[in-house]
């Protein structure tokens, strides 16, 4: 496992996990999984926060794998659901969250090899990177949100895709700049081609 701590003190950890599947009798088969685990600094948190956390990964792993990243599963520990063993010792038991998620896997039967990343773990600083992702995530939450939206939105216009960019931009530079009234409209220059907008 590698682990990481962020600026709030959560506690983020890269798990790979090897196994046997198979019915023991005519198939076997080595396997091995990727899973992240997300720990708070306090005992309890909120499960939108929860799951706010988890979004900001799965938006990384959308944006560097340049496909949606859909959850395969979301469980959830609580210091209350657990299974009371003698000698006093208890084993915690993960609580399946289901959902209707917006976000889905784009994989196709035709694409079974791994997608083209545009950068990978060690490109991207290792566990260090992700922490430094999580805790710029959690910043600016908002602002990727509407730009990672235009991903995972199935059907939306172009000009839908535009505006939701402009408007991430605009919120970025309002809260880097701290200006409620920020002029980031005066600054982009557009440029025409062949009758196509695009900022600069």
């Amino acid at each position: 496992d590698r682990k990481v701590t962020t600026a709030d003190g959560r506690t983020v950890t890269l798990q790979h996990r090897v196994g046997l599947e198979g019915d023991r009798i005519d198939r076997r088969s080595l396997t091995q999984s990727f899973q992240w685990r997300i720990d708070s600094a306090v005992g309890k948190v909120s499960i939108d926060d929860a799951l706010d956390w988890a979004s900001d990964l799965q938006d990384l792993i959308s944006i560097c794998s340049l496909e949606s990243a859909g959850f395969e599963f979301v469980q959830f520990w609580h210091p209350d659901v657990c299974h009371q063993l003698p000698e006093d010792r208890v084993i915690p038991v993960a609580i399946d969250m289901f959902a209707q998620w917006n976000v889905r896997s784009e994989r196709s039967p035709a694409k079974s090899h791994r997608p083209d990343f545009i950068f990978t773990f060690e490109d991207f600083g290792r566990i260090e990177g992700i922490r430094r992702w999580m805790d710029i995530a959690a910043e600016h939450r908002s602002s990727l949100g509407r730009v990672t939206a235009t991903r995972y939105a199935r059907g939306m216009f172009l000009s839908d895709r535009l505006l939701n960019c402009a408007a991430a931009l605009e919120g970025l530079d309002r809260t880097v700049t701290g200006h409620s009234n920020s002029k980031l409209k005066t600054r982009p220059q557009p440029l025409c081609v062949t009758g196509r907008t695009t900022i600069q």
